[in-house]
């Protein structure tokens, strides 16, 4: 027998994922928690045939349980009697906070909620339609019920967010804006990490940093690699994620190629990192669009760089990037229009247009200042 747990005392992320997670797992039995807070209460009165599936933990006898997936936590509820060493599933969005046992495994990165590792998940599996689905757009409307008001990052996603508040709950976006502490390279020489990674002076070089997660596309940025063939621009992948293994393969498959994966890089040579590529990569699966909004964006546009975007022209940032002229937007699919735009990438002057239209936005739209007093300006008026 597998069962789900999640932690006490349950919110909506706990229960949420403990549904997310016996819909990716429904051989396992979803555990119910002895208490969740009042507001779960309430939810759940109102949804009961949601949680008729889950049993309670006096519902079977731990000598039955051979398997164990904890989800929104890492250590399991007292259940009396199961085995210390019975095999046990991690899934959560904080980083373990103890040494792992043998019998123990860890599934997650460091994101907002456990229920996005799992949405994630039914996303690639192409689960989210039916009941399932619709069990989730109920948490999510329970959840922001009560709320003042909400804010978003961007005008898409604010607009999908209405279909979860009502008419009274005012909906409003503050984009993220650039990361204070990070600044363009000021010398006119490239930063010393370029040439201690072998990158060329002269040769192109396309960074993506960041999250590989399952939002995210790398198909034709791959296709693309190889179509060019050792000649063309370097391409370096910065960053954990579960998308990694699909660019790991692709590396031991090609070694003749110009592209390379780096791992996580240090606080201290982030800021040498981000500007010693001469474009920032960044993409988005069309089905994650307004629903999640990459960082790295603002990570370029501290640094003033040039961005190159594979996702939707009609998608808040692709509207931003082609607005604001801070780079080249490339439709999901299309290598031609991809291999136009590195043409153009390679082009200094037009390189350099893209480079002062990146300062002009960190420093306007994406500005620290402003947007904090948006963001201030909101609160205090909700």
């Amino acid at each position: 027998m597998e069962i789900i747990l999640t932690h006490e005392n349950a919110d909506f992320d706990a229960i949420a994922a403990l549904y997310a997670a016996h819909k990716l797992f429904p051989d396992a039995a979803a555990v119910m928690p002895s208490r969740v807070n009042q507001n779960v209460t309430r939810f759940m009165e109102d949804h009961q045939a949601l949680f008729a599936e889950c049993v309670s933990q006096d519902s079977f006898k731990a000598k039955q349980v051979q398997h164990i997936t904890l989800v929104d936590t890492q250590r399991p509820q007292s259940l009396r009697k199961v085995k210390r060493t019975t095999p046990t599933r991690i899934i959560d969005h904080h980083p373990p906070k103890r040494i792992l046992q043998s019998h123990e495994t860890f599934e997650g990165e460091e994101v907002g909620a456990a229920t996005t590792l799992l949405v994630e998940r039914m996303q690639a599996q192409g689960m989210l339609q039916g009941p399932g689905y619709h069990a989730l757009q109920a948490l999510s409307r329970h959840a922001f019920a009560d709320a003042s008001a909400v804010v978003t990052l961007a005008p898409g996603m604010a607009e999908r967010m209405r279909r979860y508040t009502t008419s009274a709950t005012p909906v409003s976006w503050v984009p993220l804006w650039v990361p204070e502490g990070l600044e363009p390279w000021s010398s006119e020489r490239p930063p010393a990490l370029r040439a201690e990674r072998g990158w060329e002076p002269e040769r192109l070089v396309l960074l993506y940093s960041g999250n590989l997660g399952l939002g995210h596309r790398f198909d034709e940025l791959l296709d693309v690699a190889r179509t060019l063939g050792p000649s063309g621009p370097r391409w370096a992948f910065a960053g954990a994620g579960r998308a990694r293994p699909q660019v790991e393969q692709f590396v031991r498959a090609h070694p003749e190629l110009p592209v390379e994966l780096l791992p996580n890089v240090p606080d201290a040579r982030l800021r040498e990192h981000l500007c010693s590529a001469d474009v920032h990569v960044v993409s988005l699966a069309p089905s994650w669009e307004d629903t999640l909004l990459p960082s790295k964006l603002q990570a370029a546009l501290a640094v003033h760089k040039p961005v190159l975007y594979l996702g939707d022209p009609r998608g808040d940032l692709g509207r931003w990037i082609t607005d604001y002229g801070i780079g080249w937007v490339v439709p999901p699919g299309d290598t031609g229009a991809l291999l136009a735009a590195l043409a153009r990438a390679s082009d200094r002057v037009e390189r350099a247009d893209c480079v002062a239209a990146a300062g002009e936005a960190a420093r306007s739209r994406f500005g620290r200042a402003p947007n904090i007093a948006r963001m201030i300006e909101l609160l205090t008026a909700s």
